[in-house]
């Protein structure tokens, strides 16, 4: 390339893509390879939407679903590619005067996923379907925070989300966890000062440690390596003491809890790929328990969640026969 890099993306050893900035014809530099980058091709200029004067690419800031690509440009439009980058469309974010694009995520059924900062750092959450054309905001309620992190667990319905709202107090570095592609967001840890989290499988997840000065970086990197429901059960922090039998169940299963929490709960059950099966609100009383009919689950490995509107307190795995 020409210009400068800003990310290089591998399908599998052999082939892969590579993108940077406008050149001097307002033509984004992409070029891709078959053997493992020992040659590359340059996708011609009439495949690519030309640039807008002094426009660049974001470096780093793009998402990969099967064929799809999408990046994004320091004036907020993105690009798309639906064939791995040999032709593209382009389309406006709208950003408000304020904001700034900060990172895009795509899950398992090609939903995105954008994350702003505006002049204050205060972070927002967009979200747009694959057939959509406009974006929907699903910044978490009262959200006065900062953006560390957003990335989405690959083959599940998991999206992770780091924030701060005081950078030099750990205490108030959180991690949240969706289930429902960011309708709804619950705290799963804090004060792990966690950011630039990704996952490369739906088994092995990294974070870097946000250091407390930027003249002094962090050596310090996360790494989450095990089955996706183990990690529920390993990240929340406010556990929960659950009882579900018989385990493993075949039909009907009690379920009892211990808390001091009189409140509405959610009671979520999730398969060992991450995916939601059933979710409902009941109402929350101290020492209760409740029967439940989990004769509909074809075989396998689960975990029973119970949380409030702010927080998940506590995971149980089961195994249905």
């Amino acid at each position: 390339l020409q210009t400068w890099v800003n990310w290089v993306y591998f399908y599998d050893k052999d082939n892969g893509i590579a993108v940077g900035d406008p050149d001097s014809n307002l033509n984004f530099e992409i070029y891709k390879t078959s053997d493992g980058g020992t040659t590359w091709t340059q996708v011609p200029a009439g495949s690519i939407p030309i640039a807008y004067d002094q426009e660049v690419g974001s470096p780093a800031d793009f998402a990969v679903s099967g064929d799809n690509i999408w990046f994004t440009t320091d004036f907020g439009r993105v690009y798309h590619s639906k064939d791995k980058g040999l032709s593209w469309e382009v389309f406006d974010f709208n950003l408000q005067l304020s904001e700034f694009l900060w990172g895009i995520v795509v899950d398992q059924n090609n939903n995105l996923y954008m994350t702003t900062n505006d002049i204050t750092g205060i972070f927002r959450i967009y979200k747009r379907t694959p057939f959509a054309s406009n974006w929907v905001e699903i910044t978490p309620l009262n959200n006065m925070e900062r953006v560390t992190g957003l990335c989405n667990i690959p083959s599940s319905d998991f999206l992770i989300l780091n924030s701060y709202t005081n950078f030099d107090d750990d205490n108030t570095f959180s991690t949240r966890l969706s289930l429902d592609q960011g309708k709804t967001w619950k705290e799963i840890s804090r004060g792990d000062r966690a950011g630039f989290v990704n996952f490369s499988s739906n088994k092995v997840g990294y974070s870097s440690q946000v250091p407390k000065s930027y003249s002094e970086p962090s050596k310090v990197a996360f790494r989450y390596k095990g089955p996706i429901i183990s990690m529920l059960k390993d990240l929340v922090q406010n556990n929960l003491t659950i009882e579900l039998s018989p385990n493993p169940v075949s039909d009907m299963a009690t379920i009892s809890w211990k808390s001091e929490l009189n409140s509405a709960v959610n009671i979520d059950i999730v398969n060992a790929e991450g995916k939601l099966i059933t979710s409902e609100k009941i109402a929350f009383n101290n020492n209760q328990s409740i029967t439940k009919n989990l004769a509909g689950l074809t075989k396998g490995q689960y975990s029973l969640i119970i949380s409030d509107k702010n927080k998940i307190l506590g995971v149980k795995e089961f195994i249905k026969k």
